[in-house]
């Protein structure tokens, strides 16, 4: 996952005899999940390759090798597609797992030295949809929120993510604030009655594909209770009356009927973001990977803009990676 826990690993023999979560780490505070509390373990499996393999031809067993051999041959088979075929002719197809190190690297190997522009990543494919959302809706390609915004907030909507088992750590973090917090308020938008829907104060089981219609009828019923932010969409927004004109064109009755929920629990979301001094919200991959989902993401942020729910402590939209 995209959550970023910190680990304090202690070794003897080359051995690790001791993990634990790094306690002043600001995304995890200390705790981990099943499987970073087992990374020590993962490390003894059998069946892990150490060293470097090789085969001629794709029929043959790989064989062992050392780096220097490994890192020559392909030097070697590079070059020689290079001048047969051109920089066209290689590719390189990355993940988030790489730092920002690395992939300044792999830039500038297949970019400025080989002259090939086709370097692709699982990140585009995990988070395209809140990128393009983000920079439409905002300008910019990062999320406006952080860790910290947790304990700011007194109401978190959590929408296309199951975070107690995707994010356990995050949902950990969320879950002590409430512990401490009884009125705070959590809301899910799920299909799924998952893990993170039974700790919810509010669960909407939206139907798959209903998540636009969702959002739009939460904004409708606060534009129609005028309870929107004025001054901060008259001071930091554009084309508000246009969103307004889009918004009407559907009755309520229809957007609850697209998003398969009652009105009157949607109702009930919207009277929770609109008695919300700090709304956080956050999402994944059940909005993200959609044939619209940078609509849906857009829809979600367009919420936040609607009530001035944004650029401070414990508010803003927050996209939850991998």
């Amino acid at each position: 996952c995209g959550v970023g826990c910190l680990v304090d690993v202690k070794t003897r023999n080359n051995k690790v005899i001791e993990l634990r979560g790094v306690k002043d780490a600001s995304a995890n505070k200390g705790m981990l999940c099943a499987k970073g509390a087992t990374l020590g373990e993962i490390l003894e499996l059998d069946g892990r390759i150490l060293t470097p393999r090789i085969r001629n031809k794709r029929e043959l067993a790989f064989q062992e090798t050392t780096w220097e051999n490994a890192i020559a041959e392909v030097a070697g088979r590079l070059r020689d597609i290079l001048d047969k075929y051109g920089a066209d002719a290689v590719a390189m197809y990355g993940s988030g797992q790489l730092d920002t190190e690395g992939w300044y690297l792999a830039n500038k190997l297949f970019k400025a030295h080989f002259g090939s522009n086709h370097l692709d990543s699982n990140s585009r494919l995990c988070m395209a949809s809140a990128v393009v959302a983000y920079n439409t809706t905002l300008g910019s390609d990062g999320p406006p929120t952080c860790y910290d915004d947790i304990s700011h907030s007194d109401c978190i909507f959590i929408a296309g993510s199951n975070m107690a088992d995707a994010h356990p750590v995050t949902f950990q973090l969320i879950r002590k604030f409430r512990a401490k917090n009884p009125d705070h308020t959590l809301i899910v938008v799920d299909p799924r009655y998952t893990n993170t829907a039974k700790s919810a104060d509010i669960y909407v089981p939206v139907k798959p594909g209903g998540d636009i219609a969702l959002f739009h009828a939460i904004a409708k019923i606060i534009i129609a209770r005028e309870a929107a932010d004025t001054e901060f969409v008259e001071r930091y927004t554009n084309n508000f009356d246009d969103y307004v004109a889009m918004l009407a064109d559907y009755r309520l009755e229809y957007l609850a009927e697209e998003a398969g929920v009652e009105l009157a629990l949607i109702e009930q979301v919207a009277d929770a973001f609109i008695k919300s001094e700090n709304l956080l919200s956050f999402y994944c991959m059940g909005l993200g990977q959609s044939s619209v989902g940078t609509a849906k993401n857009q829809a979600l942020i367009d919420l936040h803009l609607l009530l001035g729910q944004i650029c401070r402590e414990g508010a803003g939209p927050f996209s939850l990676t991998g």
